[in-house]
């Protein structure tokens, strides 16, 4: 380093440490230049005294011609300001410094250590270090030195002798090495210092300039990375135009959520239409969403999840919803390790539920379908096989012994035979009209009808089995109700309904219908129709699958009466029809109450 330090100039250590290399060349020039400029006429009044000295010194002794011999002191610094345009810098450097130091001889010559000899060396040595370099200066003061040391032993031995001087001759050889002594000193000083400045300033610039490395490094590496980044945003952007996708980045400290516009188009909003903040997006998630939505956010953040996926629904401009995919992923955490933000995507797959949900309906009715097969063929090989069956067995066993019957026998035989033929004619009649439904081939005329009327008529159908079993049928109106519907259809609403009661209430029970207008939320008039009976009751597990043609669900009467469970099935889909509705309210032991409602006129 410090061999660095003595081939470099002070003055180009400045340039390095203000950065003044940094400006034009010429600028730089001009500096050194005008410095040396300076020191020419610095020089030049310095020369004064000299001269003056000489002339005195001329006048003392009758030597007039000395004073022309110290004018040659000026011919090294006339040279270097003519050539001061044309000579390179260091030249004219040497130059003036080589004036200089015969100026420092020819000073102590004259004037000994009262002059300005001490003062003019110390600043050439200055000077020596800061235009040419610190190898130099030590050289100057060497040599400046070793000519004194000469010169005073010379004088001090009487080896040389002059008498043009101002001063008492007896202390010249002293004087010369006295101050030769001092220049040494106090030279080796100066110099040294500058090398340690020196030195100090460059490891300063070299840091500096490691720094200034450092950062520029950092800054290619930040353009780099922003360049890359960039580049991915772009392709990100790209990719996220051609789809239905939006971006989101949430600042989990302050709650403010940046959305980009395709965020807010996709949903048939302006870009910004609604403020970036987590409350407005809670405001358009689905309330029945929002809460299972908020527990995987906070579980995701809560590191108890290691992705965030969430589907919900969103509230677009028009006030219909969407179904939304939301990913997300953590991408800064605080100093404590915490999540502070929070990016993902927004993708409309609403599409893509919509076709989900057909699937699942599609699948639902091959579902029903196979159900429906299942049980159509069920009814044909059992519930209906078994009624022809005795039908067939009661009339064999009469026609083959018709003669060995009395009447009373033969009337039950023929009795037994007529109702069981009435329970394959229903049961055949209920099959036809769902197997209609299922195709849908069945008629549908609806009309003005008495529904309370219709009540009597099927009561009128079903006296006998009333009058056995010892149940008191009442209905508890005494005007007639006008509903609009298939007369056809309420009929076996109506039938399906009063058998079911007749079939699950004991012997001595009741059954009992009544009606009742009401509304609905358009305001529409309704009859409600309610058949109650004091029957056997049913559990809420059965009535769950009362009207679910899946369950494939029937249970025997009170007196052991089969049931195929089709019937109900089929008094809601004709309710349906109808535009009504059905349902049941049962208790165990306590009976059932079946009501549907119907529009009226």
């Amino acid at each position: 380093m410090i061999k660095e330090n003595a081939n470099n100039t002070i003055l180009d250590t400045l340039f390095r440490i203000f950065n003044i290399k940094n400006k034009p060349d010429k600028h730089i020039e001009d500096v050194k230049a005008n410095l040396l400029m300076l020191i020419i006429y610095i020089l030049s009044l310095l020369g004064v005294p000299v001269i003056l000295g000489a002339m005195i010194m001329a006048i003392k002794v009758n030597q007039f011609f000395s004073p022309f011999i110290y004018l040659l002191l000026y011919l090294p610094i006339f040279i270097a300001f003519i050539l001061r345009k044309k000579a390179k810098q260091n030249i004219l450097a040497f130059l003036i410094l080589i004036t200089g130091y015969m100026l420092g001889f020819s000073d102590l010559y004259i004037y000994g250590i009262s002059g300005l000899a001490i003062p003019i060396f110390l600043a050439l040595y200055v000077l020596t270090s800061i235009f040419l370099n610190l190898k130099s200066a030590l050289i100057s003061i060497l040599l400046s030195a070793g000519i004194m040391l000469i010169f005073g032993y010379l004088f001090v031995n009487n080896i040389l002798s002059v008498d043009i001087t101002l001063y008492d001759l007896s202390v010249q050889g002293v004087a010369w090495i006295s101050v030769s002594l001092v220049l040494i000193f106090l030279g080796s000083i100066i110099v040294l210092s500058f090398g340690f400045i020196q030195q100090k300033m460059l490891e300063k610039t070299i840091i500096s300039q490691q720094q200034a490395l450092n950062l520029e490094q950092d800054i290619l590496e930040r353009k780099k990375t922003e360049i890359c980044l960039k580049k991915s945003e772009e392709r990100l952007s790209l990719a996220l135009d051609g789809s239905a996708s939006g971006i989101w980045d949430w600042n989990l400290k302050t709650s403010d959520v940046f959305f980009d516009a395709k965020y807010f188009t996709i949903s048939g909003y302006q870009p910004n239409e609604f403020p970036h903040d987590y409350e407005e997006w809670k405001k358009r998630v689905h309330p029945d969403d929002l809460e299972r939505v908020e527990k995987i956010i906070a579980e995701y953040i809560g590191g108890k999840k290691v992705e965030y996926k969430a589907e919900y629904r969103f509230k677009k401009k028009d006030g219909t919803w969407m179904w939304i995919l939301a990913r997300g992923k953590i991408f800064e955490h605080d100093d404590e390790a915490k999540p502070i933000r929070f990016t993902g995507t927004h993708s409309d797959i609403t599409s893509n539920k919509l076709t989900e949900k057909a699937l699942v309906d599609s699948k639902k009715k091959l579902q029903e379908t196979i159900a429906v097969k299942d049980k159509f063929f069920s009814i044909i090989s059992h519930d209906l096989k078994n009624p022809l069956g005795s039908i067939f067995s009661f009339t064999d066993l009469l026609f083959n012994n018709y003669d060995q019957f009395d009447k009373v026998e033969k009337k039950k035989a023929i009795e037994t035979i007529k109702n069981t033929s009435k329970k394959a004619f229903n049961l055949l009649e209920n099959l036809l009209e769902w197997s209609r439904i299922q195709m849908g081939n069945i008629e549908f005329n609806p009309e003005k009808l008495n529904i309370t009327k219709l009540v009597n008529e099927e009561f009128e159908l079903i006296k006998l089995p009333i009058a056995q079993k010892e149940i008191q049928l009442s209905v508890n109106s005494n005007q007639d109700y006008e509903v609009f519907a298939d007369k056809n259809m309420v009929s076996t609403i109506i039938r399906n309904l009063l058998s079911n009661a007749l079939k699950y209430t004991t012997k001595g029970g009741s059954i009992n219908i009544s009606f009742k207008e009401a509304s609905n939320s358009n305001n529409k008039k309704l009859l409600e129709t309610m058949v109650a009976d004091s029957g056997v009751g049913m559990t809420s597990k059965q009535v769950e699958k009362l009207f679910k043609i899946g369950e494939g669900y029937s249970t025997k009467g009170v007196d052991g009466e089969k049931g195929t469970g089709l019937g109900l099935i089929l008094c809601k889909e004709f309710v349906e029809k109808n535009g009504g509705k059905i349902w049941v309210e049962s208790e165990v032991a306590k009976g059932s109450r079946f009501s549907f409602l119907l529009p009226q006129i």
